[in-house]
């Protein structure tokens, strides 16, 4: 017979290793680099429509810039954790085959190359934040925060920047 001192224990040390592997899958969740679907005018005015913020990458597969690009803007972990914290939906909008919404994207944006990120707020659905050539980790993270402020106050624009210059 099993004494029930016994059965509290091996209860209690099952609900105390169950704890700890939610702990730990939840830190490898926050730890994994975000997740990019494809960039389409519907998955941006869907999420838009649900006010949620879009970044969206602009890159393409034959230059050696844009294969740098996330890579020096998101590099790290505390970078991952604040692009999922924010709910941002990742959108990547790949021209490596002249797709013609992407194209349509960098003319609607005023863009002529690329690497870039564009920061959509519901709040601010013309204006975007562009941050375009090689983009530091510092930079995206900056445009994020300023664009949370920016959704709880409507009279800032993608145009002032937290350094008092144009993030466009």
């Amino acid at each position: 017979m099993v004494k029930p001192q016994f059965r509290i224990h091996s209860i209690l040390a099952a609900m105390f290793c169950i704890a700890i592997l939610v702990a730990l899958s939840r830190w490898i969740e926050r730890s994994q680099p975000p997740h990019w679907n494809p960039y389409t005018p519907t998955s941006l005015q869907t999420a838009l429509d649900r006010e949620q913020t879009v970044l969206i990458t602009l890159s393409a597969d034959w230059t050696w810039q844009t294969r740098m690009h996330e890579r020096t803007a998101i590099k790290s972990v505390h970078a991952y954790r604040v692009i999922r914290d924010s709910g941002l939906i990742t959108l990547r909008a790949d021209a490596t085959n002249t797709d013609p919404d992407v194209m349509q994207l960098m003319k609607d944006n005023g863009l002529i190359s690329i690497p870039a990120f564009l920061l959509y707020s519901p709040a601010c659905r013309e204006e975007p934040i562009i941050l375009s050539d090689l983009v530091t980790e510092e930079q995206l993270l900056d445009a994020i925060r300023y664009n949370s402020r920016r959704l709880q106050n409507h009279d800032m624009h993608a145009k002032d920047s937290v350094y008092g210059t144009s993030l466009r």
